[in-house]
């Protein structure tokens, strides 16, 4: 794995399918850091939080519900493959607020993402490091509006390299839709390994499936929650959803 910077902090929260990782920037304080991830690649769903100690000077957060991650991924082609103009926040991940008050120190943001998924701009099969990334605000204009350089050091791996090898017209019609508290399988045969877990990485379901061409499956989950919902494919094709339950 590629090191850009010397310290790190992380918390690992493993499955027996995927990893399944809270990547925490503990304490953020204006200093650079690197946070390593035990066993997650660009294809696999992690959970990205940020904790901004001061609020105001390093990095102004007083009174902001939510964050932005501006990022591009670390490949032989560049530190920021990828990455989106700075100021596109709609292509950026989004980090929602988990304290009761936005204007009192600390901050602490939190946000799910499957890296693979959003750089669809990048090739398959690119081989991934690590991401490199800064936060911002919503004013996306520099100064203390956002962090400085910061790394997520990736297990290696080919970009979207799950589904080499699949069908393509298996994995491009493959649908995963989520509705009514049923999870809706379309257009597969086979068995799916299916995962829930909360925004904090704990993991509240995991269930195995048989399923043929359309199935609704019904699933045991907190009501009134922001769910990921991760479901894999005995060929290796991944979806992720992150759903509102009822």
């Amino acid at each position: 794995m590629r090191k850009i910077y010397t310290t790190f902090f992380s918390l690992l929260f493993c499955s027996a399918i995927t990893a399944q990782e809270f990547l925490l920037f503990d304490n953020y304080d204006g200093a650079t850091e690197t946070v390593t991830s035990g066993a997650a690649t660009v294809n696999d769903g992690i959970i990205i939080g940020l904790k901004d100690l001061d609020i105001v000077n390093n990095f102004f957060t007083q009174g902001f519900t939510e964050i932005y991650m501006f990022a591009g991924l670390d490949t032989e082609n560049g530190t920021f493959d990828g990455a989106p103009m700075q100021t596109d926040l709609a292509n950026q991940l989004e980090l929602g607020i988990i304290d009761s008050n936005a204007n009192t120190p600390a901050n602490t943001y939190t946000g799910f993402i499957n890296l693979s998924e959003l750089f669809t701009n990048v090739a398959d099969g690119t081989e991934v490091y690590g991401v490199n990334l800064k936060f911002q605000n919503a004013n996306a204009d520099g100064g203390n509006n956002e962090t400085v350089e910061l790394y997520i050091d990736l297990v290696d791996a080919e970009l979207r390299g799950m589904t080499l090898g699949t069908p393509n017209a298996i994995a491009n019609t493959f649908d995963v839709k989520y509705f009514n508290n049923s999870l809706n399988i379309a257009n597969y045969q086979g068995s799916v390994n299916i995962s829930a877990y909360d925004l904090n990485g704990r993991e509240l379901v995991r269930t195995e499936a048989t399923v043929s061409s359309n199935t609704q499956l019904q699933l045991d989950l907190p009501s009134q929650q922001i769910v990921i919902l991760q479901v894999y494919t005995d060929l290796g094709i991944r979806k992720t959803l992150k759903v509102i339950t009822q």
